[in-house]
């Protein structure tokens, strides 16, 4: 739901309505949502466990709201760690793998270049893998990436893509209960419930400390 003008016949209609992870946040009807900022959170966090500081943000269509939640909580991670926010290391065009691909491309630019990427959604991250492979680039080797949803792609990446898990079966099961409680009359004013997401690390990303250690070991010249 992305508009108010489709909202306001649904409510006029007075059936049970539930937003479920909508664009806006209307506060008269019950919304269920994913935790967007602490995801992404999560998703920098990660990051810079394995020793990156040069983390780049790729996000989805300028005006969404779950690509401006989730840049928030890239930021914030980034601010919370003590790090900087580069401006030259965000880039939002919209949702397509294409749009991760441009996006990626013009992030490689960058100089000093990014160690790492936290895409707002798995596609645009796939679309940087796609910008990482015409580059001549290895992933997590030279680069690494995380992602947001856990779509199935994720797991068939190659290599595999780290990512945020949204809990869909979890929503709908709140969204469901949502909607029996209006039915019953249980209760006469609305709710927000926000379903956590989880962690799934994977292939995509690598510790800076073993990539340097990796670029000394094969720079020092064998004996004999």
């Amino acid at each position: 739901l992305r508009s108010q003008r489709f909202l306001d016949p649904l409510r006029a209609s007075r059936l049970p309505i539930v937003l479920v992870s909508p664009s806006l946040t209307p506060s008269s009807v019950d919304m269920v949502e994913i935790s967007n900022r602490e995801g992404a959170v999560t998703a920098v966090n990660h990051l810079i466990e394995h020793g990156h500081r040069r983390i780049a943000f790729i996000g989805g269509s300028p005006n969404s709201r779950p690509s401006k939640v989730r840049e928030a909580g890239y930021i914030q991670a980034l601010r919370d760690n003590g790090l900087p926010v580069r401006s030259e290391y965000l880039s939002s065009n919209g949702w397509k793998r294409t749009d991760g691909c441009a996006a990626m491309e013009e992030i490689l630019k960058c100089d000093p270049r990014p160690t790492a990427v936290f895409a707002a959604s798995d596609l645009l991250a796939l679309g940087a893998y796609d910008a990482v492979e015409k580059a001549g680039l290895r992933i997590p080797e030279d680069i690494s990436i995380i992602g947001f949803d856990n779509i199935d792609m994720a797991a068939e990446a190659r290599p595999s893509l780290s990512t945020i898990h949204v809990r869909k079966l979890e929503m709908g099961q709140v969204a469901a209960r949502l909607i029996l409680e209006q039915l019953t009359g249980q209760r006469d004013y609305p709710l927000r419930v926000v379903v956590p997401t989880v962690i799934v690390p994977r292939d995509s990303v690598g510790s800076v400390r073993e990539r340097v250690e990796g670029q000394l070991q094969r720079a020092v010249p064998s004996k004999g």
